[in-house]
């Protein structure tokens, strides 16, 4: 997952769909990379912080 992640970031197949809007998902990756990695390691998320702005 590690090498996928950071080829994408990288534009290893980004650079070759013709998608442009990849790019600025594969800029977000590259900006995010530990944070994005950080749930998958920990599974932790602000959904409850989300939930209670959401409802207030």
């Amino acid at each position: 997952m590690d090498n996928f992640i950071r080829g994408f970031c990288r534009g290893f197949k980004v650079d070759d769909s013709g998608f442009k809007s990849f790019n600025v998902i594969a800029a977000t990756l590259y900006e995010h990379y530990d944070e994005v990695l950080n749930f998958f390691v920990n599974r932790v998320t602000n959904a409850f912080t989300e939930f209670f702005n959401a409802i207030f």
